[in-house]
């Protein structure tokens, strides 16, 4: 893949961030753009920009028609290219293997076989892709699977294109198969291809959540970190929208001065901050809850700040309205450089495994859904799932603050909510018993007293000392038993 001047391999045509209208409702300068004839979807517009559709081009600089035309199949179905990427560049990408592979080995696309096909799909789970690590790391099964999955889609694109009938069914030994997917919907039908290369699935693995030991670890790191006071002061209010808002890296790119100013104009102390929605079709801006204090804490760094950004020479004082602008050329970051900032401010922490941005939203919805899960009393997953799909309020408040939330999702964060507030209320009550545990010897020394100053005798005493055992032991067990509830 490349463009017609040859110069990279993987390119789209137009490299601006593609979503300078996701704010149109906003009061902030911007610069206008062509609409599509009989749209009003604007956002969707530069969701699916037929600007940054990748284009494919062979190793020696000729023209791949198949997989180009493919790709641009792709973008008629409804796969995204915000931000000059998004999830058409993602399967152009792991298209670009099979281009590269049948052009090594000097094969045409419909001369593919069963055997060539099975070859190219075990040299990928061999590969190595990370040599950054002590040891290399090699694909997940899952994306694997995907990427085979997109091939035999290709495949079966090339024999339509060519008029050969069932090519990968035929010829590359593929089947489609059927599955039923349950969904808030109902059971929706579900097809996909599958080959006998393609290696069975493992163990679904999730981010965890960032504990808020590990919060702080950031924060703290960030002030250490050998920097300019701009980065320094960038990184933070980074740090602090990904937290308070649970947005996307994409999101927080996204995010305008505008939106900003917009919710500080609010009155209260909770503020409703205008966000932009990148997961679902038709929503444009989602609001989430932040507080005054964080936003005047971002509002700082626009007034003080951010100037700084435009007045070197590449910006000449041209301000595009974004948030975070680079300290170099004065454009908006982009979704890699926030990555690329957490990852290196999370290795100055000291954070041990893999961390990411995305850890800060599973960890700003987990917090929803524990809100979520105490408003509904529900006590376990079933019962939050069947509240939740029947109850508009709380599917409500759940799409408009997550932005958008699968149904596996919602199984997976319902769980681990559930277990947090479980560990939660058996803290409580264990510290609750331990209360109850050292007030005990004030007790004692009351009745120390009463029986110095002879208003007891031994019979009373002993009994009040039993009566107030008895008590502190029944004190004890209810507030153990409360957490295990």
């Amino acid at each position: 893949m490349k463009p017609s001047d040859g110069r990279k391999q993987l390119y789209w045509r137009n490299k601006t961030l593609g979503y300078d209208e996701a704010y149109a409702n906003l009061d902030d300068p911007r610069p206008s753009k062509p609409r599509s004839r009989g749209s009003d979807n604007v956002y969707a517009e530069q969701k699916h920009s037929i600007d940054n559709i990748p284009l494919f081009f062979w190793p020696d600089g000729h023209y791949c028609l198949e997989a180009s035309l493919f790709v641009y199949h792709l973008f008629t179905k409804g796969y995204s290219t915000l931000g000059g990427g998004g999830s058409l560049v993602t399967y152009a990408a792991y298209l670009s293997h099979l281009v590269r592979y049948c052009y090594k080995s000097n094969i045409d696309f419909c001369k593919m076989s069963n055997a060539r096909f099975s070859m190219f799909m075990k040299a990928l789970r061999a590969e190595n892709i990370d040599f950054s690590a002590n040891s290399p790391r090699k694909r997940r099964r899952q994306t694997i699977i995907r990427m085979g999955r997109l091939y035999l889609s290709f495949f079966d694109f090339v024999g339509q294109l060519h008029g050969i009938t069932a090519m990968v069914e035929s010829r590359l030994g593929g089947e489609r198969r059927r599955s039923n997917i349950l969904t808030r919907n109902g059971w929706v039908a579900s097809e996909y291809w599958h080959h006998r290369s393609f290696p069975s699935k493992d163990e679904i693995r999730r981010r965890r959540p960032l504990s808020n030991k590990s919060m702080n670890a950031l924060f703290e790191a960030n002030t250490r970190i050998p920097s300019t006071t701009y980065r320094r002061k960038r990184r933070y209010v980074m740090l602090l929208l990904l937290r308070a808002t649970g947005c996307r890296r994409i999101e927080v790119a996204m995010l305008r001065v505008s939106a900003i100013r917009s919710a500080l104009k609010q009155t209260g102390d909770l503020l409703m901050l205008s966000l932009p929605n990148v997961k679902q079709h038709g929503v444009r801006i989602r609001k989430v809850p932040i507080s005054r204090g964080d936003l005047l804490q971002v509002d700082k760094y626009i007034k003080f700040d951010r100037p700084q950004a435009l007045l070197n020479r590449h910006a000449q004082g041209r301000d595009t309205g974004y948030l975070l602008l680079n300290e170099r050329t004065g454009t908006p970051l982009t979704p890699n450089t926030i990555t690329a900032e957490f990852s290196f401010i999370a290795k100055a922490a000291g954070l041990s495994g893999p961390a990411c941005a995305h850890m800060l939203r599973h960890r700003y919805l987990v917090n929803l859904f524990m809100e979520l899960i105490v408003e509904s009393g529900a006590r376990d997953t079933e019962q939050f799932q069947g509240l939740l799909f029947s109850t508009d309020t709380l599917s409500f408040k759940l799409r408009e603050r997550s932005g958008h939330m699968s149904d596996a999702g919602v199984e997976w964060y319902t769980k681990l909510a559930l277990s947090q507030l479980l560990h939660l209320e058996k803290s409580l009550g264990q510290a609750q018993a331990a209360e109850i545990i050292r007030s005990f010897p004030t007790s004692l020394q009351e009745l120390e007293l009463e029986i110095a100053a002879e208003n007891l005798d031994d019979r009373e005493a002993l009994s009040r000392f039993r009566a107030w055992a008895k008590q502190t032991t029944n004190d004890i067990s209810g507030a153990l038993s409360a957490g295990d509830d």
